[in-house]
């Protein structure tokens, strides 16, 4: 939640001059917690692997789209830094496709 409530920040930010961008990094930044737990709670490993999979795109998808935003003070650089960490974070504890969680 933590990382959606900073995209939400970050698209505030940037509303006024880029009203299209803020709008995508709000929906998928939405999408992020509903996928987490998706693959945290999912009972078949090939379940587990795909919602694993999604989370980790959307949590790119964050970082990418926040990587293009200029910000004051920086603000959309760190929201890609958590979102990295968080990518990585999720790779290492849900694994990805074709890993040993599928």
């Amino acid at each position: 939640m933590a990382l959606t409530r900073a995209a939400y920040d970050v698209a505030s930010e940037v509303a006024e001059r880029e009203p299209d961008e803020a709008l995508r990094l709000r929906k998928v930044a939405v999408t992020v917690p509903a996928r987490v737990a998706g693959a945290l709670v999912a009972d078949e490993p090939s379940s587990r692997a795909s919602e694993a999979e999604e989370a980790r795109l959307a949590i790119e998808e964050v970082a990418a789209r926040a990587e293009k935003l200029p910000t004051r003070g920086g603000t959309a650089r760190e929201l890609a830094r958590r979102a990295r960490r968080l990518e990585e974070s999720v790779v290492r504890t849900l694994g990805r496709r074709g890993s040993a969680f599928s």
